[in-house]
């Protein structure tokens, strides 16, 4: 059983090596499948040993555990797991080799917390290849690290016709992108170029109150404190119910002033909703959580004279800089947005800065939070490591690249908006 990687794209398999006959015969499926996996077979401890293991953890593409009780109680297994969810923010694949309840009571709670939004699964044991395997070849990032299978001989016609079927494929899927780009909007990016904008995009808000007659002196009021803030300042603007009592005025962290516009950020998580829930692969641009920010948070959060004071923006389609061949697929034109982590590294850069608390009314909701702190986590536009996953800040201010699954409830909702006051 030997590592079997090549110049591209791997997976790091960490394990204990008293479970080595357990684990060899799911390595051996895996490169039989055409994966590429690097694992650790002779080398000596010290310096060595660390400078290797660290620096193939930081180039791997998905880091896989396989956990046991002995897992737990290496050193360095655990030192390999932080390094790989911590420092590296890997994709991470727990593999239970066994009931799942009883090694998790076998593991630290820090092991567990490492591991508690991870694509865990469990199999019966070393004998459970093909439960193991199903469970792979689900997985588009692990995918990405597969190459040709091993004992596989070339076939002239089938390469013949796989080659035609491709050329057919791609001449319809021009036609079909031609299509699209037809029917995509352009409107201007933060950049001064063209972006395409989904043909959806500019209707998820059907707000009719912008046309309603307003208070001139109450929007005048409105500008006069907005106009004086600088970045870093709190400023008020909207209500929302966050004591239980009755809506208070929601408190936004200024991230940016230009002459005539201020971008703002709520300070603290006002709610807590899934991502998405339609159960299907998602983007920001169809998410459910989106359609909620512009239509009923915007409409009982903001008077009809906030209302005028927010316009509709254009929100470019950031990659996930740890998963670039995720696509996030169009941008879109929103009145309301979640940051990207693109604007998170941009604007708050310590981790310090990303944490933030649930209110009262958030944490009712179901919103997640570590005791310690008082610190929630809190959704990102940002795909995930998939489709099925968006990015997320950790309590602790940490980026989550690898994301949580869109159908999580427990997650905070931090909304932006740009005004121009």
């Amino acid at each position: 059983m030997k590592p079997n990687i090549t110049d591209g794209k791997y997976i790091f398999l960490s394990y204990a090596h008293k479970n080595c006959e357990q684990v060899k015969r799911l390595v051996e499926t895996l490169q039989s499948e055409g994966y590429h996996v690097w694992f650790d077979t002779h080398l000596e401890l010290g310096e060595k040993y660390n400078d290797t293991i660290g620096e193939r953890i930081q180039n791997c593409e998905a880091f896989m555990c396989f956990l046991t009780k002995e897992f737990g109680e290496s050193e360095y297994c655990r030192m390999e797991l932080r390094m790989a969810a911590e420092k590296y923010h890997k994709y991470i694949v727990p593999v239970y080799l066994g009931n799942q309840m009883k090694i998790d009571e076998a593991l630290s709670p820090g092991m567990v917390l490492l591991i508690s939004d991870a694509n865990a699964f469990s199999i019966k044991g070393s004998n459970d290849v093909d439960g193991f395997m199903v469970e792979v070849r689900k997985s588009e990032v692990l995918n990405t690290c597969k190459g040709k299978q091993s004992g596989v001989q070339s076939n002239p016609k089938k390469h013949f016709i796989a080659t035609w079927v491709v050329g057919m494929v791609f001449v319809i899927l021009l036609g079909i992108i031609i299509g699209v780009f037809v029917m995509n909007r352009k409107v201007p990016d933060d950049t001064g170029h063209d972006s395409s904008v989904a043909s959806d995009a500019s209707v998820i808000n059907n707000d009719s109150s912008v046309d309603d007659e307003v208070d001139e002196e109450v929007i005048q009021e409105i500008r006069q404190r907005l106009q004086v803030a600088e970045v870093g300042d709190i400023v008020e603007f909207g209500t929302y119910l966050q004591d239980f009592d009755y809506p208070t005025a929601i408190e936004w962290i200024v991230l940016e002033k230009n002459d005539d516009e201020l971008w703002l950020l709520s300070k603290r998580g006002l709610d807590a909703k899934p991502y998405d829930t339609s159960g299907e692969s998602t983007t920001w641009g169809n998410c459910t959580l989106r359609e909620w920010l512009n239509n009923d948070f915007y409409n009982t959060a903001f008077s009809k004279e906030e209302k005028r004071m927010i316009p509709k923006q254009y929100v470019p389609p950031h990659k996930n800089p740890h998963y670039p061949e995720v696509d996030p697929s169009n941008g879109t034109i929103d009145k309301v947005f979640l940051l990207s982590i693109v604007e998170v590294e941009q604007y708050l850069p310590e981790e310090e800065d990303r944490r933030c608390e649930p209110t009262p009314y958030a944490l009712e909701n179901g919103a997640g939070i570590y005791q310690e702190t008082n610190t929630c986590w809190w959704w990102l536009r940002s795909p995930g490591h998939g489709s099925v996953n968006a990015a997320y800040v950790d309590f602790d201010g940490s980026l989550r690249f690898n994301g949580g699954w869109v159908d999580l409830s427990f997650s905070a909702v931090r909304p932006s908006l740009r005004l121009h006051p």
